[in-house]
């Protein structure tokens, strides 16, 4: 992660903090079953450390 998160020029130690207040949301429609999740709007930094994170 240091690796990943040095391309944004912070550390991992500040990387969990900006995404500490981050989450997801898990919804469920009960009549019909359809489930569906999002991750609440994410601050532009939460954005980038998450994009680069999980780039491959």
């Amino acid at each position: 992660m240091q690796f990943k998160v040095s391309k944004l020029s912070v550390s991992v130690v500040e990387a969990l903090e900006v995404l500490k207040p981050m989450y997801r949301v898990e919804l469920k429609d009960q009549a019909s079953g359809f489930e569906w999740e999002t991750i609440v709007e994410l601050k532009k930094i939460q954005e980038n450390i998450r994009n680069v994170v999980y780039s491959v």
